[in-house]
């Protein structure tokens, strides 16, 4: 709305979802062109984490399906460090199902620690084969770690 009435406004790590969509909304070339412009400085390991969960809410935008696009490229490059960060365990299960099957730079111990972390946060049972994490847990599973089980 800012931008709207003044022609500015301030573009950070916790508004350029939400204006990358209004340009969208209200067919902003400026604003968008000015929010992929600041999104490397968005980009920042413990802020990754939130500004997906805040894409998430308007995915049914081209422009923040876009941003999303590059801002997981930059996540496949700092997996470790994301997976490790406090704001994992907050993000959506539609995110950590998508992140989880992406081909991270992770070791398979890290992802683990970082799917049982989202679990507990989200207070979910790990006894009696939650279906949900095993799928998850499944699908990080390598075939070298599959010989290795049976």
């Amino acid at each position: 709305m800012e931008y709207l009435m003044c022609g500015q406004c301030v573009i950070n790590p916790l508004t350029i979802a939400g204006l990358v969509a209004a340009s969208d909304l209200f067919e902003l070339p400026e604003l968008r062109q000015a929010c992929f412009e600041h999104l490397p400085h968005c980009l920042i390991v413990d802020l990754i984490c939130p500004i997906l969960s805040s894409l998430e809410t308007y995915f049914q935008f081209p422009s923040a399906k876009t941003l999303t696009v590059k801002v997981l490229a930059f996540l496949d490059l700092n997996a470790e460090d994301v997976l490790c960060s406090d704001f994992f365990p907050n993000i959506s299960e539609f995110l950590l199902s998508s992140i989880m099957q992406r081909n991270l730079r992770a070791q398979e111990e890290i992802k683990l620690d970082a799917i049982l972390a989202w679990a507990e946060s989200h207070s979910l049972p790990l006894e009696q084969g939650n279906t949900f994490i095993c799928k998850i847990l499944f699908s990080i599973l390598s075939i070298q770690d599959m010989n290795v089980i049976g």
